[in-house]
């Protein structure tokens, strides 16, 4: 029964006039929805009618670290994966480390960060994550398709610190834009950057950061550089629009020398 109700939810007809109605209230304009041109319109447009079961590979956490893993081969552009757990007893039974991120793999915006030398309380967190491996599947319908479970992750530091982080934009193989988030679990700021770092005078759901990051220290991002081109993962299928993910505070890669894919979105 479900099944069927999400089917017919996610149907154009349905979804459809919801997620116009969502996008006229936010941009205060009516979407050019058959011939979309910037990204917000394409990104309405997407999410009204593309369906393709690619998406489930790359909007899912784990899927997206799969999919990345079996068009690259090489496993140091992931995150140290713990193990998977959807309540207290299974979270029991991994090896935690000290430091470590809790977060489930269909939803967006859900984490809880564990770091200190006091032992987690494993109670509280396999609380957390019980209700999110419940939640989700009604928003997008790509997320409908992946593994409603939760995963922990090694947390990535740079000196002791959780590391700034650095989204390249990419389109069609090429980075256009930089994203550099500081602050992220305090107070998140957010700085728009082109690829030879010209600041972008812009704001994405967060205001900039007091004082302008600067350039990374210890990678280049200019066109060519090895930041770029690490961020320009070409799978055998295109990926035309894609984020990819870099952390790191005085290095752009951390002490850990690892850059993430987190999310991924097939054009």
């Amino acid at each position: 029964m479900a099944s069927l109700l999400r089917r017919i939810w996610f149907t154009p007809a349905v979804i459809g006039p919801l997620l116009i109605a969502r996008h006229i209230h936010r941009h205060r304009r009516i979407p050019p929805l058959w011939a979309p041109r910037d990204f917000n319109d394409k990104v309405l447009h997407r999410l009204v009618f593309d369906r393709r079961p690619l998406l489930t590979k790359v909007v899912g956490k784990l899927e997206a670290r799969e999919h990345l893993l079996s068009r690259t081969g090489d496993p140091s552009l992931l995150i140290d994966l713990i193990g998977t757990a959807s309540n207290a007893a299974e979270l029991a039974a991994l090896d935690l480390p000290s430091a470590f991120v809790a977060k489930p793999n269909h939803l967006s915006g859900f984490i809880h960060i564990h770091q200190g030398p006091e032992p987690p309380h494993l109670d509280v967190i396999g609380a957390k994550l019980a209700a999110w491996s419940r939640h989700g599947g009604w928003t997008e319908w790509a997320y409908g398709g992946v593994r409603h479970i939760c995963f922990i992750e090694r947390l990535m530091l740079d000196g002791g610190s959780i590391p700034d982080d650095y989204k390249f934009w990419c389109y069609d193989g090429r980075v256009h834009y930089v994203q550099v988030s500081t602050t992220r679990f305090e107070d998140l700021r957010c700085d728009f950057f082109h690829p030879d770092w010209t600041w972008i005078d812009g704001m994405f759901s967060y205001p900039p950061a007091d004082r302008r990051p600067p350039r990374p220290a210890g990678g280049d991002v200019s066109p060519g550089g090895d930041l770029i081109e690490r961020s320009r993962f070409r799978p055998r299928r295109p990926l035309r629009d894609r984020r990819a993910d870099q952390a790191g505070r005085n290095h752009p890669l951390s002490e850990q020398g690892i850059g993430t894919v987190r999310s991924a979105v097939p054009g």
